[in-house]
């Protein structure tokens, strides 16, 4: 019963990887023809073929190995609570760092392709957005960080297409794309307090076994950033080609 949370959010997420995979073969050829025919209408954004490659790239990346591995690292916590004579804790947090690095690594990798095709700063990156950057890192345990630099990136994506794609319907894509990740950080922060509430009342194990789910969730979050922002890229490059399409029709 106190595992139905987490299985659903990691077949949501499977289930989401799968549908973005399937996506992405059926459309990149379209819209990179459509890139190829827009020209240098769409450089203001950053757009390009190399850059929508990663991001579906990245999206396979985390369907395929991530989110097993992450499945695998909560059956070691699991069988290091079952059968606490044989261990596996160290292997499940280390299988935990790594996905961790990576979807790190994918997030500044993000950013780098920003700053080289010089998409514009969000602006919440600027002073007015730092009080709420450093409660998000405060407060969110092991991707506190990442979640922050993750809201970065959508930002400069936002405010490089804004003027094309307008910003309300950018700020609605936007919150349909988050929607996962909030689900599975929810998710996340359930098992804390689960384990926290359960820790004086019910055995050691139990509780840990809680907090450990709780710290698989949050990477889990981690991932649903990154697909979240293939979302985003992909619906938004569409409606930014077909703006431009009818503009020249």
């Amino acid at each position: 019963m106190a595992l139905g949370p987490a299985a659903e959010a990691l077949r949501m997420l499977d289930g989401l990887t799968a549908k973005m995979t399937g996506l992405f073969l059926g459309v990149y050829p379209l819209l990179t023809s459509g890139m190829a025919a827009a020209g240098g209408a769409l450089t203001i954004a950053g757009w390009n073929p190399a850059v929508f490659l990663f991001v579906q790239g990245s999206v396979v990346l985390g369907g395929k190995w991530l989110i097993p591995l992450l499945t695998v690292s909560f059956l070691f916590d699991y069988l290091s609570r079952l059968v606490p004579d044989i261990p596996f804790t160290r292997i499940a947090e280390m299988i935990r760092v790594t996905i961790l690095g990576a979807v790190s690594v994918i997030a500044a990798c993000y950013t780098l392709f920003i700053t080289a095709t010089g998409v514009m700063a969000w602006a919440g990156s600027g002073s007015a957005g730092e009080p709420l950057k450093v409660l998000l890192r405060q407060n969110i345990p092991l991707i506190g960080s990442f979640v922050t630099d993750a809201l970065g990136v959508f930002g400069k994506y936002s405010a490089g297409t804004a003027a094309m794609a307008g910003g309300w319907l950018i700020g609605t894509i936007l919150v349909v794309c988050l929607i996962p990740a909030a689900q599975v950080l929810l998710t996340a922060f359930f098992y804390k307090w689960l384990a926290a509430l359960s820790e004086p009342f019910a055995g050691e194990e139990l509780s840990g076994l809680f907090d450990d789910l709780g710290k698989t969730m949050f990477v889990l979050c981690g991932i649903t950033f990154i697909v979240a922002f293939a979302v985003f890229y992909t619906v938004l490059l569409a409606v930014v080609l077909i703006k431009l399409i009818a503009g020249t029709g």
